[in-house]
């Protein structure tokens, strides 16, 4: 993730957790993925947008501060993905691209 998305995430969400709603200061603060940065959410990425290279999947869709949100510690973190959650899913992308496509980044 790029260092400028970390910190208008951090902004967005006033450097509080999330989850908890905790405010460690910001170098105890992480970043969150709802969809998780993982290989396997790529593959399930892919099968949606044939079309587009793991690195816009990536820099676009996971990385993408709709998909991002403000913790303090790992089970906070953690408790954030919905991989496995697939209207959950559905739903930020939609709203992903609907932003993606008003900038016109597609």
């Amino acid at each position: 993730m790029k260092k400028d998305i970390r910190e208008q995430v951090l902004i967005r969400d006033f450097y509080t957790c999330q989850r908890c709603k905790a405010t460690p200061g910001p170098q105890h603060l992480q970043i969150a993925h709802r969809i998780a940065n993982t290989v396997e959410a790529l593959d399930m990425l892919e099968k949606i947008f044939p079309d587009r290279s793991r690195r816009w999947l990536q820099d676009n869709i996971l990385d993408h501060p709709l998909n991002l949100a403000t913790t303090c510690s790992l089970s906070c973190n953690s408790s954030f993905n919905i991989l496995k959650k697939p209207e959950a899913v559905a739903v930020v992308i939609d709203k992903i691209m609907s932003e993606l496509s008003g900038t016109n980044k597609l």
